[in-house]
């Protein structure tokens, strides 16, 4: 099952308030202990399902299907592995590139 953030407000209100620091270093996926707090967090707010890895691998899907490069997310979410921010772009590409055979063969039947 994919992350949503149906309940992004619901979180946003057990997280306000923390330090700017450790919300980067959730963000970037620094230390177990803040993805441990991240979790607690969560439990707090009824969302048992939801975790820091979570939100990251849906904040990198929505980034990379709004056009985000491969760089851009390893800048944003401090990878240092390109190998892990084409994870996402490719899975990306790959959406477009299936969608676009879709629409040949449409027009391949139309005979256009």
């Amino acid at each position: 099952a994919s992350p949503t953030f149906s309940r992004h407000d619901k979180v946003m209100h057990h997280i306000e308030g923390r330090s700017h620091d450790a919300g980067m270093t959730l963000w970037r996926g620094g230390s177990s202990g803040c993805s441990n707090k991240f979790r607690d967090w969560c439990n707090e707010a009824g969302l048992k399902h939801c975790s820091a890895h979570g939100l990251r691998k849906a904040a990198a899907t929505t980034l990379a299907e709004n056009g985000a490069s491969a760089h851009q997310l390893m800048a944003w979410f401090g990878w240092k592995s390109l190998k892990e921010a084409e994870r996402y772009t490719r899975a990306v590409d790959q959406k477009k590139l299936a969608a676009s055979v879709v629409n040949l063969l449409g027009r391949a039947k139309d005979g256009t």
